[in-house]
């Protein structure tokens, strides 16, 4: 495979910069899938502030510079970090302390940020000048929908009005964060579908483009492998796939409801709270 800086002519320099992988879901999936293509037309380097060994290897096998605080960076918790917005601060914080961060977003030409936890505090540290491309994978959902709020059944946590109102601060901040940046002279922004582009808009009042996730043929065989097992444990066939963490946002207990009597087993796929799995 071609390494970073195997190429003939100079590359135009591009940084990939995510706040956090350790979630190491669809999203973080996706951008490792393309870093290869990337590192093949650009000058890449990786900035993140909880990197994963899978990016890691990765990183090292494309020839790709990863930069990282020495202490990967964990996201405030608790009701006070999010009526505070504290999560924010801490972020831009940990990205000043990336050694090399400052040098590598000054020899390159554009920074392709990729939302989520800690991303957006990078542009704190981006020079308005620069172009930036964000991959705006959703607006917030835990600020601007309450789906975040919900028991696995769709029962509210707490007082949706209360909660709603206590996060106003962190809203605000997150909605002046996207426009700052659509006020750049050199910034775009994208969905991940149709649909997120829309939202974008409507939560947001800017436009956005579309650029949508990565399939790799490769990774679906058609035929299973001998590593595969046939059948789920003692499940019946026949048995339907939820995938993601158990919770209301991702559907787990409307895809329960709609089996329920059909006699169709289902097989879920990234586990979730005790008392959740439990109920489901």
């Amino acid at each position: 495979m071609t390494s970073n800086g195997e190429r003939g002519r100079a590359a135009t320099g591009l940084v990939v910069a995510k706040g956090s992988f350790a979630a190491m879901g669809g999203a973080e999936r996706d951008l490792m899938r393309n870093l290869p293509a990337l590192a093949r037309r650009f000058a890449v380097s990786v900035a993140t502030l909880h990197p994963v060994p899978e990016l890691e290897a990765l990183c090292s096998e494309l020839g790709i510079s990863l930069i990282s605080p020495e202490k990967p960076w964990e996201p405030p918790t608790g009701a006070l970090s999010a009526v505070l917005d504290a999560g924010m601060d801490s972020a831009s914080r940990a990205w000043a302390r990336c050694s090399g961060l400052h040098d590598a977003i000054s020899d390159s030409d554009v920074v392709h940020l990729v939302s989520g936890d800690g991303s957006l505090a990078l542009l704190e540290h981006v020079p308005e000048s620069m172009a930036v491309h964000l991959h705006l994978l959703e607006p917030h959902r835990g600020l601007h929908e309450d789906v975040l709020h919900r028991k696995v059944d769709g029962s509210p946590k707490r007082n949706l009005g209360l909660t709603s109102a206590l996060l106003s601060r962190a809203r605000r901040r997150d909605i002046e964060f996207i426009r700052g940046l659509t006020d750049r002279p050199r910034s775009a922004i994208s969905g991940n579908s149709s649909y997120t582009a829309g939202r974008i808009g409507e939560v947001y009042g800017v436009e956005a483009g579309v650029l949508l996730p990565s399939v790799v043929a490769d990774e679906f065989p058609s035929e299973a492998g001998s590593d595969e097992p046939v059948a789920v444990g003692d499940m019946p066939r026949p048995y339907a796939v939820s995938v993601g963490r158990a919770s209301w946002v991702k559907g787990t207990w409307g895809a329960v409801s709609m089996l329920a009597g059909s006699g169709v087993s289902l097989a879920h796929i990234g586990g979730g709270e005790a008392d959740d799995l439990a109920r489901l």
